[in-house]
């Protein structure tokens, strides 16, 4: 009885063939190259249990727009890295709890449906709409975000009432609205995290800040936890670090990790946060001595736990998902998603 299974640079050829994995609940596939379009729905609708999905897609896979229409999946991890950006995709899977999603497209990136068991997602997205993404991701607790544009990121009046800890990435032009809409409509959020993963396009215009006329409510009654990654000290980010310190009434630690090594440089950022105000009187400003690794949102949950113990085979023991890559033309990702720690395994599939 075949539960799990794994393709690795695999060519598949005929389009006709039945697909018939009744007791798949585990599915690998990494540099697969399919017929065609409707090869990929037909796989997955012979998994009638599949409830983990890794998906690493390659050039010229003969895929353009990469479905995943799965009732029953729980995990899903997709990453496409090529130099063709004409791909997209969309999900429909309303049991899904933990997603993954690393795609560079100018193609239609869409969620179906809702998600109203979605506990996590790591979403790095570069397409021209993503009003379909997050608005099908209220449900959400945790969220780790890298996004090209918030203009329209998501509806007004969209509202993540669950979200408890915010990681965003900073590389591009418009982080700053994004983070001041995504505090503004998450009223419960405990941490927030920013980091810079991806290498900033030095041709992109500095983001600007301005100060919204409203505190957003999360900073009043529940931020604890800020954590500033790749901190550079410029104009507008001591103001966004001064209005978050000056207005978190329940903040306890606001750590940051300089990208400067230079020792005279990381005091003076020091100073200058040290003498702003803090609305909190137990709040202990610190800054970290080496930048930390990108923060993984999905380790530690308890289907990650479950799949690592179960399906063994696939998954290294010190396994570490990092599904923000590196953009920009002609650079390789340098941080491996967790489809690639599975592709380390030999077996090409295994029954149990």
């Amino acid at each position: 009885m075949l539960v799990s299974l794994r393709l690795n640079s695999v060519v598949l050829m005929d389009p006709s063939s039945t697909v018939s994995f009744p007791s798949l609940r585990t599915l690998v596939l990494i540099s697969v190259k399919y017929p065609n379009n409707e090869s990929v729905p037909k796989i997955l609708a012979g998994c009638p249990v599949l409830e983990n999905l890794f998906v690493n897609r390659c050039p010229g896979d003969n895929v353009n727009l990469f479905v995943v229409r799965v009732p029953t999946l729980k995990i899903l991890l997709l990453q496409k890295v090529s130099d063709i950006h004409a791909d997209g995709f969309l999900i429909d899977a309303p049991c899904l709890e933990l997603m993954g999603i690393n795609v560079n497209t100018k193609g239609f990136c869409g969620i179906e449906h809702n998600m109203p068991n979605i506990d996590a997602a790591s979403m790095c997205v570069t397409c021209n709409r993503t009003e379909q993404i997050l608005s099908s991701l209220t449900s959400l607790q945790q969220l780790r975000l890298c996004l090209m544009t918030s203009k329209d990121a998501y509806p007004e009046g969209i509202a993540f009432n669950r979200l408890v800890e915010l990681t965003l990435c900073t590389c591009e032009p418009e982080w700053l609205n994004l983070l001041m809409r995504l505090l503004k409509d998450s009223p419960k959020l405990r941490v927030l995290k920013l980091e810079q993963v991806h290498l900033r396009e030095a041709v992109n215009p500095r983001p600007c800040w301005n100060e919204p006329t409203h505190v957003p409510s999360c900073l009043l009654s529940s931020l604890e936890t800020f954590q500033w990654s790749q901190y550079e000290g410029r104009e507008e980010e001591i103001k966004v670090a001064q209005f978050i310190i000056r207005n978190s009434a329940c903040l306890k630690n606001a750590t940051f990790y300089p990208k400067s090594t230079d020792p005279v440089e990381k005091l003076e950022m020091l100073i200058e946060l040290s003498v702003s105000p803090r609305s909190s009187s137990i709040c202990q400003l610190d800054f970290g001595r080496a930048a930390p690794t990108a923060w993984d949102i999905f380790y530690h949950h308890r289907l990650m736990k479950r799949l690592r113990q179960t399906c063994h085979q696939f998954v290294d023991k010190t396994i570490r998902l990092k599904l923000l890559g590196v953009k920009g033309m002609g650079q390789q990702y340098l941080e491996e998603g967790l489809i690639t720690w599975l592709g380390l395994q030999e077996t090409q599939g295994e029954a149990g």
